[in-house]
């Protein structure tokens, strides 16, 4: 006979971008251990574009796992622009990973879901730096205590972490486990590292870990459960190069929404490229990315405000790609300087 099975939960990646909010680019992949484990418990994973179904033969068993041997799940990015839509500039694709699981999760009423990001979307206090088996104590100090604990909040064996005798504010990971390191200095909070005991592996964007004893409790509470973690969009300041001729021969140009208002500074005159000549309209505020809005932008002549009327020169403006975002006018020295991110159209 066939084992029936019950649907016990869906984990999705959500980004602001999207119109219909699903980051359909994720896609998963979980190390053998994992895979195991799920056919331990007699879960069947099923994936769908931006996330992936569990269902259960019997859920009572997620109940009898230890807590200390989580579901790891690695989230795979296939769009490269990826970096650019999103509002994420303390990440470093090359250097750090998104970190979730499901121990301190915060139930959405509004949606039914878990929120597995920390705040509202994802940000700097998921991220986590990755390491291959030694990884360095920012601000160390001689004669501080030091200790170490996994995402359960288990202190983690001294057998297992070891101090490197030539450089003092070098750990070295020994035989552990891949997933989550929590370093307390004198009992404080100083930073997380996820631990892959491998150097050769293909580094995912994150990494999620369910625990099943924290699954069925949310099980047994809910029923079936929603985790999801959510992206915000990026919003830039658009600059809008207008480099053909026929514009210089129009007055009072303005570049409005579709609710009448004047939302670009009066246009500048600029060199573009050698000596050509050009206006360029930059937003007031920053203006979010998104993969489709019914709001669009025109070109108006003799704009009057109060009426709300003008002659149309161009019907709907090009919006910003994904593809260019600028940075300009940075201060590498100046930390305390906000970025600026800059999206250039030309006409």
């Amino acid at each position: 006979m066939q084992p029936s099975f019950q649907h016990i939960m869906t984990f999705s990646c959500q980004h602001q971008y999207f119109k219909d909010g699903l980051f359909k680019a994720i896609y998963y992949s979980c190390p053998e251990s994992t895979s195991k484990l799920l056919k331990d418990l007699g879960i069947v994973i099923k994936y769908f574009s931006g996330g992936f179904h569990l269902l259960s033969s019997n859920p009572e068993l997620l109940a009898t796992e230890i807590r200390s041997n989580p579901l790891q799940f690695y989230l795979n990015c296939k769009d490269p622009y990826f970096i650019n839509y999103s509002d994420l500039s303390k990440f470093s694709p090359s250097e750090d990973l998104f970190y979730f699981n499901n121990l301190d999760s915060s139930f959405n009423d509004v949606g039914k879901t878990f929120d597995l990001q920390i705040e509202d979307f994802t940000e700097e206090k998921d991220i986590v730096k990755l390491s291959h088996g030694a990884f360095k104590i920012p601000s160390y100090a001689e004669g501080k205590s030091y200790k170490y604990k996994d995402a359960s909040n288990e202190e983690i064996s001294e057998n297992l972490i070891l101090s490197n005798t030539d450089e003092p504010d070098t750990v070295l990971v020994n035989n552990l486990p891949q997933g989550l390191i929590r370093v307390f200095q004198d009992d404080e909070f100083v930073q997380s590292i996820y631990h892959f005991h491998s150097s050769v592996w293909n580094k995912p964007l994150g990494a999620v870990e369910i625990f099943s004893g924290a699954l069925y409790d949310h099980f047994k509470k809910h029923g079936k459960v929603n985790y999801s973690v959510n992206f915000k969009n990026r919003e830039t300041i658009w600059n809008y190069y207008l480099i053909d001729f026929p514009f210089f021969n129009y007055e009072d140009l303005k570049i409005i929404n579709k609710n009448k208002e004047v939302v670009f500074k009066p246009p500048e005159k600029k060199v573009i490229q050698g000596n050509s000549k050009g206006l360029l309209f930059q937003s007031k505020e920053k203006i979010p990315l998104l993969e489709y809005t019914d709001d669009h932008f025109q070109l108006v002549e003799n704009f009057d405000e109060a009426l709300g009327y003008g002659k149309v020169v161009v019907k709907i403006l090009p919006r910003a790609s994904t593809d260019f975002i600028y940075q300009e006018n940075i201060d590498v020295n100046d930390s305390s300087e906000p970025e600026t991110f800059y999206s250039h159209i030309y006409l």
